[in-house]
């Protein structure tokens, strides 16, 4: 029998031995890993799930923020940065209430406002119409009666 990493013959103990010493084995082992990680890379590139750029990390995502994202905005049925970046052109990259663009907003990004009872999302606000809106727990009627509170 040939061995699989120095093609010497040896005489096999078992039918399944296929190295002919410890270390042959170990250094078809590493050629293995580097031609499964290093060698050839461009065929285990993928998209990131949430941007689409192509990377090789083990990671669904091409970075930590990307990732950060993903998480973030799943949980309203966001599942990529196209769709994201689609709900901020169509509230025109300005808070939805207020109209205080994306840039000058409280840092620096608008969010994700959702209906907590059906989980749809609404559109984008800026952090403080986000909270003003949840703080009154996306009730009509206390809303009309901070209205009216504030007309006195």
């Amino acid at each position: 029998m040939n061995c699989e990493n120095c093609e010497q013959s040896f005489e096999a103990k078992q039918r399944t031995k296929r190295f002919c010493s410890e270390r042959c084995r170990k250094q078809a082992e590493r050629r293995r890993h580097y031609e499964r990680y290093h060698f050839n890379q461009e065929k285990h590139e993928m998209p990131c799930s949430w941007c689409g750029k192509a990377h090789n990390r083990a990671a669904g995502t091409c970075s930590n923020k990307c990732s950060q994202d993903r998480c973030r905005y799943r949980s309203y049925g966001v599942h990529s940065l196209a769709h994201l970046n689609e709900l901020k052109a169509r509230a025109g990259g300005h808070c939805e209430i207020c109209g205080k663009p994306e840039a000058l907003a409280a840092k620096g990004t608008l969010h994700c406002d959702h209906n907590h009872s059906t989980g749809q999302v609404r559109g984008m606000l800026c952090m403080h119409c986000n909270q003003a809106l949840g703080k009154f727990g996306d009730n009509i009627d206390l809303l009309y009666k901070a209205i009216e509170y504030l007309k006195r």
